[in-house]
This record gives C-alpha cells, structure tokens and sequence, in this order.
C-alpha cells in the first residue's frame, strides 16, 4: 500500500512479471517460475505500455509468458463475482502461482472500506481464491489522508493479510518497508529508483534497485496514556495464557482494568495499537509486536 504515485503498481507488474517469466527478481532475488493472473480493476489504459517497458528494459520483447489479464474489477463482496472468477482461473489451465488485486478499493466497489464487516469479506474473498488456485494473492492498496496511520479503511485488513508492505516514493526514489511478516523475521528496507523507459513515441518506468538511500522510516508518536493501559492489558494476559490471546479476552482485561472509560475511547486505543503495528490481530487472536516495541517512545 501507499500514496498516490507511490509506484504501488509498478511494484506489483515488476513483482508478476519477474516470476512469470522465472526471472531473479532485480537481478538478484530468486522466484519460482509460474503463471500469474493480474486483475486490472482500474481499467488497463497504460497497463500494456508499461508491460511492453518492462520486457524492452530486461531484453524479453515478444518473449511468451503465462502472464494474464483480467481487464476488469471484480466485485470481491459478490458470491457470483467470485465465482465466476474461480471458473475463469479453471478455463486458463494454469497451475498459478500469483493473483494480482489492483486495486482494493475497485474490490470493493458499492462496498466501505471503513466498515469491518465490508473488509472482512473481502478478505474472506482472498483466502476462497487463494485456497482455489493454490498461490498467493497480492493486493494494492492506498493509505488514509494520513499515510503515517496506515493502510485506508477498516483495520481489519491489517489484521487479515500474511504481510503488509508499504511502498513510499520521493524524487523518483522508492522505499519499501515491511510493517507486517506472519511466521517469519521482516526484511530490511529495499530501495529501487524508477528509472524511464523510452518507447517509440512514449514512454514508461521500470524499477532498478539501489543502494541510495532510502526514505526515513515513518515517525512514530509515543504511546497516550489510554493506549498504554490497552497495551499493559495485553502484555499481562500474555504473561499468564501464552504470547497470542483472545481478542475477547483481551477486550475483556482492557475492560476490567478502565471502568470508568467509554467503550468508543477504549476501541480508539486499541484500535491505535493495531494502526501502529504494536498490536498484530489475526484469526481472533491478538498479541504484541515485540520487535517493534522495541523502539517505540513510550
């Protein structure tokens, strides 16, 4: 996720066409080679054109691949749209190893991203298509008003996705930085500058990674009272039942410990600890982000 003109998309084509063509991706990060489905809900005006750049910059003109489009968004809150996707995914033949969702909001097209139970079902949505085809699903994403705070919409998302990128762009310099990794150490920040592509009579961007340096990490605000209670209600209940708890229990707890406190300013704090990414929550469970506490001011 990120800002508008942040590369977002750049990333996600670089990403799909580097393992559809089974080639490292910069040069340097392996993949697996596979067939890859890139569903172009903002429409594909400027898609083939930064497509055919791609291919120019690493000398694969011309070069088949299993690389497929879907040219329009699909209604991810819609039984009959998913449906009808997973029969489009069985009539390609592919063994897939990437779905591409660009983007979430044209997923949720009719629906509100701020509503948890809208979000919800499109992660539920993701995880049907990915079970279905086998592979992994990627979706682009933008930041709210404030891009410190993170990605738009619901927490929820937050909350449901494996891992969550943020992709920041300053001068033609962009930065991606891992806020969320489920089950695995995060990687260090990756910078690529965009470079342009001449075509003739157009142009393009493709990615180039760097050792320049990158965008500052976000700053991050020290903790408000209220949310150090929600916080020290956790790290309690994780001293005594285990490092991921309910999210019941924990409302539970956070409930015992502020009596006196509203039941919008208790979800303001705890819903603060998830935007900051102190607080993970997946599958009804939550527990704290040690390694990011680590450096927080409190």
């Amino acid at each position: 996720y990120g800002e508008p003109g942040a590369g977002k998309s750049f990333l996600a084509l670089d990403w799909a066409l580097s393992i559809a063509h089974g080639r490292a991706w910069q040069g340097r990060h392996n993949v697996t080679a596979g067939s890859v489905l890139y569903i172009a809900g903002e429409g594909v005006g400027g898609l083939g054109k930064r497509i055919k750049g791609w291919e120019f910059h690493h000398e694969l003109p011309g070069v088949d691949c299993p690389f497929y489009v879907l040219p329009t968004a699909v209604r991810f809150r819609e039984h009959g749209d998913i449906e009808k996707l997973m029969r489009t995914i069985d009539s390609l033949g592919q063994r897939f190893s990437l779905i591409v969702i660009d983007t979430v909001a044209r997923a949720l097209l009719g629906g509100d991203e701020n509503s948890a139970t809208d979000m919800g079902m499109f992660v539920d949505a993701c995880d049907a298509i990915k079970r279905h085809a086998g592979c992994a699903v990627l979706a682009v994403h933008h930041s709210g008003k404030d891009a410190a705070r993170g990605m738009r919409g619901s927490t929820s998302l937050l909350g449901g996705v494996d891992a969550s990128l943020r992709a920041m762009q300053d001068d033609g310099l962009m930065t991606i930085q891992v806020e969320k990794q489920k089950d695995a150490e995060p990687a260090g920040d990756i910078n690529l500058r965009m470079v342009s592509v001449g075509l003739i009579g157009d142009q393009t961007v493709v990615l180039r990674e760097t050792d320049e340096q990158g965008a500052p990490k976000k700053r991050r605000e020290r903790l408000t009272g209220p949310q150090k209670i929600a916080l020290q209600a956790l790290t309690n209940l994780a001293a005594t039942k285990g490092p991921k708890v309910s999210v019941a229990t924990w409302h539970d707890e956070h409930s015992a410990k502020t009596p006196s406190a509203t039941r919008q300013s208790r979800n303001r704090a705890r819903d603060a600890l998830q935007n900051k990414g102190i607080v993970v929550i997946d599958k009804g469970y939550a527990w704290v982000n040690y390694d990011l506490l680590k450096g927080e001011k409190t």
